[in-house]
């Protein structure tokens, strides 16, 4: 499930109370219309929502509405759902609709779970700005027990004609810890942070980063203990005209686990000029896929006229400063491929023109003591030992199978067309 749009989904029902509202002498028309989940042109606003007012009473500035909501996952299985209700008190101002919920996932038996308060502004023309806080809390189910701290989320959507547009969202989990005492299991999550700024629809095409960090994770399993120290994933889109800068970068301090240390782990790509029309069009494809049953077959042909479209501009894809260390041995990689401009009857055309005119330039180097250090990490997970002749082999194997060079401590391997 991407998290946007779950977030979207979440802020879409919240705003039951007050993007229905809309304006004064309007309120009572326009909450109708979102309780039957359509827009101005009798059309769903949102195919994977289906809302039921339960109450609603308003005087000249405040008020209360009592709502359900089921969100469906897969419009392909429109049977797996979730309920939420909420109570939500509405307060009117010189802008819009304030409005504080709170917030319970239904329980078909048993009691229903309180999930979070949300604080949402709604105004006049649409927009949503929300704040969403997770008390801390514990819960423990079948022998696995689950705390967690007070958590947070902001939410931002934008009025886009008749549909809104998840614009940004922000997250912060200070702690979650999962233990199973009868085996032994433990898993620690702190501070993880998202900071969400692309907005991902065809409609609303503007430069923005998302930017995923973790402090720590920990893991223990099989009595074997898993650290991962400092991740960060960022992900930014440059808009230049009708062209998109795309970037990604995905780094990691360290993981741990016994005697071994995986360290300055970064994996880096970036496609400098993406035609617009094309991410547009894969923006599209996505929402589709959101909110329709699409036919694995149509999303093919979709994919395939993406495909087509994007290699009329051309194509070039980088990838610098890759690096992966182990117990102060490393790998390092760079490489960029790029192909021209030119139109495509098919697939199968476009195939045979990457075969055909697709350059690139790959550089790889490894440590052979990184080889070594690796053969040392296997040989404590499987309990089993190999020798330094074996250690060796392994290294000509690689040089062999590659065609790499043997540069002293090094292993280069390259490749260009």
């Amino acid at each position: 499930m991407n998290p946007k749009i779950l977030a979207a989904a979440l802020v879409g029902v919240l705003a039951v109370g007050g993007g229905g509202v809309a304006a004064g002498k309007h309120a009572d028309k326009r909450l109708q219309a979102f309780y039957e989940n359509k827009d101005a042109n009798n059309q769903p606003i949102d195919p994977q929502l289906r809302v039921t007012l339960k109450s609603f009473d308003m005087g000249a500035f405040s008020g209360t509405a009592a709502w359900q909501g089921d969100y469906i996952f897969d419009m392909c299985a429109p049977e797996q759902t979730i309920t939420l209700r909420a109570e939500d008190h509405i307060r009117r101002g010189f802008g819009g609709y304030h409005i504080t919920s709170k917030v319970y996932l239904v329980q078909p038996e048993g009691q229903d779970i309180f999930l979070f308060d949300a604080e949402t502004q709604t105004a006049w023309g649409g927009d949503i700005d929300s704040k969403l806080t997770v008390p801390a809390g514990e819960y423990t189910h079948e022998g696995i027990h689950m705390t967690w701290e007070a958590a947070r989320a902001d939410i931002s959507l934008k009025q886009n004609g008749s549909q809104r547009i998840l614009e940004r969202w922000n997250l912060d989990v200070p702690a979650v810890n999962v233990e199973v005492p009868d085996n032994g299991f433990r898993f620690a999550l702190n501070t993880l942070k998202v900071k969400a700024d692309i907005p991902m629809h065809p409609a609303a095409m503007r430069s923005g980063k998302d930017t995923w960090t973790v402090d720590k994770m920990t893991l223990r399993s099989s009595g074997q203990d898993y650290i991962l120290e400092q991740l960060n994933a960022e992900t930014e889109q440059q808009v230049n005209g009708e062209t998109v800068a795309f970037t990604s970068r995905f780094d990691i301090a360290a993981i741990r686990s016994g005697d071994h240390t995986l360290d300055k782990i970064r994996l880096h790509a970036a496609a400098p000029k993406l035609n617009k029309e094309v991410l547009a069009a894969i923006y599209a494809l996505n929402e589709r896929y959101n909110k329709t049953c699409l036919d694995p077959k149509e999303a093919e042909a979709e994919l395939e006229k993406i495909a087509l479209q994007a290699a009329t501009g051309g194509l070039i894809i980088e990838s610098k400063d890759n690096h992966i260390g182990l117990n102060g041995s490393s790998i390092t990689a760079e490489a960029r491929a790029e192909m021209s401009a030119g139109s495509h009857a098919d697939l199968h055309a476009l195939q045979q023109a990457l075969a055909e005119q697709l350059q690139y330039q790959a550089r790889v180097e490894i440590d052979k003591e990184f080889v070594r250090q690796a053969a040392a990490a296997f040989s404590g997970i499987t309990s089993s030992h190999i020798s330094t002749e074996e250690q060796d082999m392994w290294i000509q194997q690689i040089i062999q199978l590659t065609g790499g060079v043997d540069k002293g401590d090094k292993i280069v391997i390259t490749r260009q067309k």
